[in-house]
């Protein structure tokens, strides 16, 4: 295995751009402490989105800001007009591909004390048994039940990359949400409409319908915490971040409804012996 590492990273207004810095210097100098005891990373790509008509988007400054990162591991830090949620994450795949990697981990800062070379080691210990995407069981008491049905999340997930562009990479379709309203998708929840966002439901079910059971959700052996936005600090942050985790059940059924798909068949996907 030959493993490249995507790392998102954003900061909506200046103020922000401090805590996202440290946030992804973190991740970064995580990372490199697992390959120096064997992990097999061999390069990681950090994408800052910049297209004004995603909602996500940096203010411009984090790129500047970031400096020189603590690892000769980052091969590129870049800016994408695609949207951060699925765009990048297909052309960046597709980059490391091109560049040797055998499979891509995508991995959001916020989750930055999960990485450890015990944690790494066991979601690479699916690939032995014919895995072709592996994902944490996040610390989520709502979300943490979902991921062992199988619909694992890009917070902290492996993919095969071959298996992974068969079945066409990341749905477009639901990506980042756009600021022309018109243009997203949306189900109805008690807080209002919620746009279909960082989903990887279409991705998962097809790999599942190509290659049988090949998902596996995987418990961290070490304890960390997923971050949420400070409230005090973002706000703004802090309520979409509470909102996305709160429909993300919804918005993974109702995605596999109108694609057509059952959303209980996908623990039919799910590897043998896993969760574990």
């Amino acid at each position: 295995m030959k493993l490249g590492v995507i790392l998102r990273c954003f900061a909506k207004t200046p103020e922000l751009v401090k805590d996202q810095v440290i946030q992804i210097h973190k991740t970064v100098g995580a990372l490199t402490a697992t390959r120096r005891t064997g992990v097999p990373i061999s390069r990681i790509d950090v994408v800052i989105p910049i297209n004004p008509a995603f909602i996500d988007v940096d203010c411009g400054k984090t790129k500047n800001t970031l400096g020189k990162l603590p690892t000769h591991l980052v091969s590129t830090v870049r800016e994408t007009r695609l949207d951060i949620f699925s765009g990048a994450v297909n052309e960046t795949a597709i980059w490391q591909l091109s560049r040797g990697c055998t499979h891509t981990l995508v991995l959001s800062s916020s989750c930055a004390s999960l990485v450890s070379e015990e944690n790494l080691e066991a979601l690479i210990e699916p690939f032995e048994d014919s895995a072709l995407v592996a994902g944490f069981v996040l610390p989520d008491p709502t979300l943490s039940e979902f991921i062992k049905r199988g619909c694992i999340t890009n917070t902290f997930a492996i993919w095969d990359l071959v298996a992974f562009f068969s079945v066409g990479g990341m749905s477009l379709a639901e990506g980042n949400p756009r600021v022309d309203r018109s243009k997203n998708r949306y189900i109805q929840t008690e807080d209002g409409p919620i746009a279909f966002a960082g989903l990887e439901t279409t991705t998962l079910y097809r790999l599942g319908v190509n290659f049988g059971r090949c998902i596996a959700p995987v418990f961290p052996l070490e304890t960390g915490v997923w971050e949420t936005p400070d409230p005090a600090k973002d706000p703004e942050g802090s309520r979409r971040e509470h909102l996305k985790r709160k429909s993300k059940t919804g918005r993974h059924e109702a995605c596999l409804q109108m694609e057509g798909y059952d959303w209980r068949e996908m623990e039919n996907f799910i590897l043998p012996g896993y969760p574990k």
